[in-house]
């Protein structure tokens, strides 16, 4: 027999399968340092109801399957199974994992294949900065690897509208994902950069990172022809990494240049779940042991603040290190004053915008 709740309309249970939803886990975890459980959950309310009955499972597995995850070591077995449930249409956003730190020159690079069947708006990728290198036809220096102990980075790019059809999009020439898609917001996660404080000649090192080709310098010499229009249509950027070098960070900014039309600007330059940082803590606190790092810190902030002023494309920006505990109140304050300065306002919670 069924129950009161199979017999409701399709539309009346997709209305309170609704207030069942809530935002992947992804987006919450993309400013945490990478790893590769970020797609779980505890909320399974969901997948509970899916096995309730085949009514259920066929109104509420598309809602399921909205936001998906691949690791690509089990790429087939995900593609198999999205074909075989006609859920591809569904499919909204994608996390992708690998531990791969390099993609074969000789093999389909993983997003034409991906993109064959499914054609998310919004793709999260965690892996090895090798891999996310390759993945973007971009050369990662890696002799210093050691230095700084990354495993993982993460890189999300996001598009407006919504999923076309993939026939209609051919990638056969596309060396990188960035010119895969008119992808219009950008987020890269670089994980700790703590572990290189411990070497006394610290700003020598190079971290592995994708930025060194991006900066208007850089153009010229890069070894992928396609570098400058790479980033071309970016309009929000969000930058993360735990206690980078001010050089390193000055990168970063430089990249912003290859961005003309950039509206929004979002960064964090610290982390309040990163035990190595809590222990840290601001100068003056206890177990205070790399002072250096902090200078760095303070520093990287002085030049992003004459990036934020002087790209006359920007009208908001967010400094997410404002609502962390680690960080002193003086922070927001300081940011305020300068801002201000500049006919910037500060609208709450660490943002700011550019008045009119």
């Amino acid at each position: 027999m069924s129950c009161a709740l199979e017999l409701l309309p399709s539309e009346i249970l997709d209305q309170i399968i609704f207030f069942l939803i809530t935002e992947p886990p992804s987006l919450g975890r993309h400013n945490r340092r990478p790893d590769r459980h970020i797609a779980q959950s505890k909320n399974r309310d969901l997948k509970n109801l899916v096995q309730c009955s085949r009514r259920l499972l066929y109104v509420v597995r598309p809602r399921l399957f909205t936001h998906a995850c691949v690791d690509l070591k089990d790429e087939c077995g995900f593609k198999d199974f999205i074909l075989a449930s006609d859920l591809a249409r569904h499919v909204q956003s994608l996390v992708v994992i690998s531990e791969e730190s390099l993609i074969h020159p000789l093999i389909q690079p993983w997003w034409h294949r991906t993109f064959s069947f499914i054609d998310p708006t919004r793709v999260t990728v965690h892996a090895p900065p090798l891999f996310i290198g390759n993945t973007l036809d971009i050369p990662i220096v890696d002799a210093d690897d050691e230095a700084f102990d990354i495993h993982l980075q993460a890189l999300q790019l996001e598009r407006e509208g919504t999923p076309s059809v993939t026939n209609s999009l051919p990638l056969e020439n596309c060396k990188n994902l960035l010119l895969a898609r008119p992808w219009t917001s950008m987020s890269i996660n670089e994980s700790s950069f703590m572990k290189s404080y411990s070497n006394d000649e610290y700003f020598l090192l190079q971290a592995p990172s994708i930025f060194k080709w991006w900066s208007k310098q850089a153009i010229p010499e890069s070894p992928s022809p396609q570098i400058s229009t790479m980033i071309y249509g970016i309009t929000s950027f969000s930058y993360t990494a735990v206690l980078p070098s001010y050089n390193h960070v000055k990168l970063m900014l430089d990249s912003l240049s290859a961005m003309p039309g950039l509206q929004f600007l979002s960064v964090q330059l610290a982390s309040d779940t990163d035990d190595q940082v809590q222990q840290i803590r601001w100068p003056g606190g206890t177990n205070y042991n790399f002072h250096v790092s902090w200078g760095e810190f303070a520093t990287a902030y002085s030049l992003i603040i004459y990036e934020v002023v002087h790209k006359q494309s920007l009208t908001e920006f967010q400094s997410r290190d404002c609502a962390l505990e680690v960080i002193p109140a003086d922070l927001t304050s300081g940011l305020d004053v300068d801002l201000k300065k500049e006919n910037w306002a500060l609208q709450g919670a660490g943002l700011w915008r550019r008045r009119k």
